[in-house]
């Protein structure tokens, strides 16, 4: 960043061959995040299959968690190669009004390394108050960074939660709670301590 609200972005991977040059008024597309040129040289992807969430609760569409957690608090840049790639094959699309003259074809980047995380969700105790429902769960989360066959670096972390649902909203409340309690200690405990050595 340079100065108050402005943006500085410079090329660095071609999106595609048959993409036209860069012009004022064209959308930017932010696939890889950083924090600073130390780490650039490692670039980190979700490994295939994009990571295991497992327990006797599962909230929804947790696992769309990961690939922001990566982009915004790994100090190495993260990419996340399906997700943008279904972000441009949308923005291409004439039926939304602004779609490309030529249909863009993105190109993966490839990197050495991946990361797999898992978390399991295990419930301890449910208890049923007149208004309301306290529920108990362990979440257990670990991360392996992959290059190639190999696992360079790994760490996991516990930690118990207690929710307390009002009758009638345990779901809500559950799904928010436990995404909440998910994404704190992946983000705090886990992806900010990577150190990727070679």
């Amino acid at each position: 960043m340079k100065g108050a609200g402005t943006a500085v972005a410079s090329r660095t991977l071609a999106l595609s061959s048959k993409a036209s040059e860069p012009a004022a008024g064209d959308s930017v597309f932010v696939d890889v995040v950083g924090s600073g040129n130390t780490y650039a040289m490692k670039v980190l992807q979700l490994c295939q299959g994009g990571g295991s969430i497992q327990g006797e609760y599962v909230p929804s569409a947790v696992e769309k968690l990961f690939p922001f957690l990566f982009s915004q608090q790994a100090k190495y840049p993260f990419y996340d190669a399906v997700n943008f790639a279904a972000d441009v094959g949308q923005y291409d699309d004439p039926q939304y009004g602004y779609g490309f003259k030529r249909k863009l074809e993105p190109r993966e980047l490839k990197s050495d390394y991946c990361v797999e995380p898992s978390v399991q969700i295990s419930k301890q105790a449910e208890v049923h108050n007149k208004n309301s429902t306290t529920y108990t769960f362990v979440l257990v989360e670990t991360l392996k960074v992959h290059k190639g066959a190999d696992v360079v670096w790994k760490k996991g972390f516990q930690q118990g939660i207690t929710i307390s649902a009002p009758i009638g909203c345990e779901k809500d409340v559950l799904d928010f709670e436990l995404t909440q309690g998910i994404s704190n200690l992946m983000s705090k405990e886990i992806v900010k301590k990577i150190e990727v050595r070679d």
